[in-house]
């Protein structure tokens, strides 16, 4: 609530003497650009200046710069002050020509990857691809270590289940009730006792090797049964064990619980604290490429936190400092949720835009590879109904387009967080978990809407 404070003549004298004329107010500076769509334009705004408007993408400011994620064509930005220092697309300039004092016409050559022709429902992965181990990442050389097959897209749907929440994710009812035959089996984390035993979310009363590992037998059924499972190691919660595992106990921890569950994809989902340490990123790399070397035809893929865009730079990082240690990775797997503001609360357009970016981003580390093969390399997760932004709600019908696409674009893999999500609902219930927006929901209706069922 504002207060309104009395005012003294020759104060309200004072204070108009310093507001400026109209002549001297800065000016607006409209600038026209031509960029493909699903493009990065990165652009370097003059000192002081202010974004005014954005018309035709999503903008992101820090600084000086501000990113915007292309959604159509032309993008019209406005700004206050003197003209954008400058324009670039993947690291090259745009060219830039004045049409009127106050208005630009900016034009960038670089075109976003092409997508593939649409196919028909369902997942037909592009076939194996021989490459140098690891791709090559930007702006460096072809890691050495000899060459790998890289393994068609490892599956379309896998949903992650929370193995460390209660009750347990019943594997065969999901299977049954759902029809999702593949899950990711959520994480695997230090011991809540400290050392280097893996567990399922920290817990000592849910081993993750051994014998006696936690619904390890159940694990089993599911695939004896058809069913399929990632192991998935790190998560926002926990300490992800190469954070506190020297580097060969690292190998051996990983190894146990591939050996505990028969597993032969695992996936490191790196956010939070973890994202920050190099050391430690460096370290699960090189564990990761020593398993591979000694299990043939390990799936690894990685799942990392999305802007609009794509990856943000700090997880690029870890991408390419996973290609750089020779990691064979089969698919990166980007969180699509928690975008925050100023973003419009469309998060099925904004997935689709996201995974765009991703495709992009793949392509200068994979230069080697068709369009297509980039797709088989493309993961996507959202968080079902509401996001930790309130506004920002993962419906039913953005499932269906996220299908939708994956299907038209054969991306290599989609995930929901989490199947723990997809309840039933009822008018006018809302809650943190799920949003009923006003109709019926039945359970298991994303999973369905995702899985094709």
């Amino acid at each position: 609530m504002n207060r309104i404070l009395p005012v003294s003549l020759a104060a309200l004298a004072a204070t108009l003497i310093v507001i400026p004329s109209a002549a001297a107010k800065p000016r607006t500076v409209q600038s026209v650009v031509t960029v493909a769509v699903g493009a990065r334009l990165e652009v370097k705004l003059a000192p002081g200046s202010q974004v005014r408007s954005v018309r035709g993408g999503t903008a992101k400011r820090k600084g000086r710069s501000l990113t915007i994620a292309a959604k159509a064509k032309t993008i019209k930005l406005v700004t206050r002050g003197k003209a954008p220092k400058s324009w670039k697309v993947a690291g090259r300039a745009c060219t830039v020509k004045r049409v009127k004092a106050a208005k630009l016409q900016v034009t960038c050559a670089v075109t976003a990857p092409s997508a593939p022709a649409p196919g028909p429902s369902g997942h037909t992965a592009p076939g194996p691809t021989t490459t140098a181990t690891g791709g090559t990442p930007t702006g460096g050389t072809t890691p050495t270590g000899g060459t790998t097959t890289t393994p068609a897209a490892p599956f379309r749907f896998a949903p992650y289940a929370d193995m460390a929440g209660w009750p347990p994710p019943p594997l065969d009812e999901i299977r049954r009730d759902s029809g999702a035959d593949r899950i990711s089996l959520a994480f695997v984390v230090q011991s809540e006792a400290g050392g280097c035993d893996p567990t399922w979310g920290g817990y000592i009363e849910y081993p993750a090797s051994g014998a006696s590992a936690h619904r390890r037998d159940h694990v089993k059924a599911f695939q004896e049964s058809g069913g399929d499972v990632v192991l998935s190691f790190g998560g926002a919660e926990g300490t992800e064990l190469a954070l506190v595992c020297d580097d060969d106990a690292l190998v051996t921890a990983y190894q146990s619980v591939i050996d505990a569950y028969g597993a032969t994809h695992v996936d490191f989902d790196i956010e939070g604290l973890a994202v920050q340490d190099t050391l430690a990123n460096t370290r699960r790399a090189k564990a990761i490429a020593k398993l591979q070397r000694d299990r043939p035809g390990l799936v690894v893929t990685y799942t990392l936190a999305s802007a609009v865009y794509g990856l943000e730079p700090k997880d690029e990082a870890i991408l390419d400092d996973a290609l750089a240690q020779g990691v064979d990775v089969a698919a990166v797997n980007i969180m699509t949720m928690n975008f925050g503001a100023p973003f419009a609360p469309d998060m099925g357009a904004l997935t689709i835009q996201a995974a765009n970016g991703l495709h992009g981003q793949l392509a200068a580390r994979y230069p080697s590879l068709s369009s297509a093969q980039l797709w088989g390399k493309v993961g996507i997760t959202p968080m079902l109904g509401i996001n930790d932004t309130a506004d920002q709600i993962f419906t039913v019908d953005d499932a269906r387009d996220v299908a939708a696409f994956a299907a038209a674009h054969d991306v290599g893999m989609v995930g929901v967080w989490s199947l723990g999500r997809d309840v039933q609902c009822a008018t006018p219930v809302t809650t943190k978990q799920f949003d009923c927006s006003g109709v019926d929901q039945a359970k298991w209706a994303f999973t369905k809407a995702l899985s094709g069922g």
